[in-house]
């Protein structure tokens, strides 16, 4: 099984889409994740609120590292809403990079699990970017 993350809770069949996988080359595919926690950030960013998003998954060993941050408009508002963590058929997927798995063809969901802001682990742990600020930009404005 693997998971996808996302604030729709009514998703019959998850169609590919083009957009960049991990190592931001261009794919038009479905995407998932082995990981159990990765998603629930998906589900729970408001896509209302939250116009960009930077994470990262990485496994080294028993232990995984995690990076969340959203750019929020208004930067005020909170960037949280429920979501819903699907539950999809691995067999559908090919594995991408790290814990990111991408089907090139319709998938449909198995099972779905409703998620709360409540449920991710790291919520007080999410920084804040500007829209478009550059990846140098912002590790300047953290260390500063």
């Amino acid at each position: 099984m693997l998971l996808h993350g996302s604030n729709d809770p009514a998703i019959a069949v998850f169609e590919p889409r083009a957009k960049p996988d991990f190592l931001d080359r261009p794919v038009r595919a479905v995407f998932a994740t082995s990981d159990g926690v990765w998603p629930i950030f998906f589900a729970i960013a408001d896509r209302g609120v939250v116009s960009e998003m930077r994470n990262n998954c990485e496994r080294e060993g028993p232990t995984t590292f995690y990076y969340f941050s959203v750019a929020v408009r208004p930067a005020a508002r909170s960037p949280w809403s429920a979501g819903t963590v699907y539950i999809l058929p691995r067999q559908a997927f090919r594995h991408g990079f790290r814990e990111e798995w991408l089907s090139s063809e319709p998938v449909v969901p198995l099972a779905r699990l409703c998620v709360s802001p409540s449920d991710f682990p790291f919520l007080d742990r999410v920084l804040r970017h500007e829209a478009g600020e550059s990846t140098e930009a912002f590790l300047a404005r953290l260390r500063g």
